[in-house]
């Protein structure tokens, strides 16, 4: 009787850890299953990044231009050659030794751009492309020297372009500042 006492006791005692272990075993096994697909995800997006970081930085060198040839070209910056300036720095027209005519706006060395903000406005303005806008073609760095290459313009063709539509239109050719009263625009 007491042998049988002990099978009986040791059925239960298994029973029991069976009926424990069980559902242990399967929250472990999911837990494991879904701590592996993170992992997985995580090497993913990290994969995709990198890339995306080694595309960025192709991108951005397909665009650098050589100082010293801008600087050439646009005989050192000569006064003869300024187009225009504003608040963040003076163009110049430039040619490039095979003939290609640029507009090459030298950043003021007093901007308070920094590196970041001048690599995250090349990157936007390069990708920015509209049959009216002017394109940004690259960029050239040198110290302290911060160079934006735009496509050139001949005088009066972006005038033109500009005087076809919007509120341009009720500014006059050479009025450099105008106060309106009269509502237009889009509602």
């Amino acid at each position: 009787m007491n042998s049988s006492l002990y099978f009986a006791g040791s059925d239960d005692n298994n029973t029991y850890r069976f009926i424990i272990i069980a559902p242990v075993s399967v929250v472990v096994a999911i837990l494991a299953i879904f701590i592996v697909i993170f992992l997985m995800r995580k090497i993913k997006q990290k994969s995709k990044k990198e890339s995306q970081n080694v595309d960025e930085v192709t991108f951005i060198k397909s665009l650098l231009y050589n100082f010293a040839k801008i600087r050439a070209a646009t005989d050192d910056f000569f006064e003869a050659n300024k187009l225009g300036s504003g608040g963040f720095g003076a163009v110049y027209k430039g040619q490039l030794l095979n003939g290609q005519e640029k507009a090459v706006k030298r950043l003021a060395k007093d901007s308070t751009q920094g590196d970041l903000e001048f690599k995250n406005e090349v990157k936007l303005l390069a990708r920015l492309q509209h049959r009216n806008l002017v394109s940004l073609l690259g960029f050239s760095v040198e110290g302290t020297e911060k160079l934006l290459i735009y496509e050139f313009i001949q005088n009066g063709s972006l005038d033109l372009s500009i005087f076809d539509f919007g509120m341009a239109r009720l500014i006059v050719t050479d009025e450099t500042h105008v106060t309106t009263e009269k509502k237009v625009g889009t509602v």
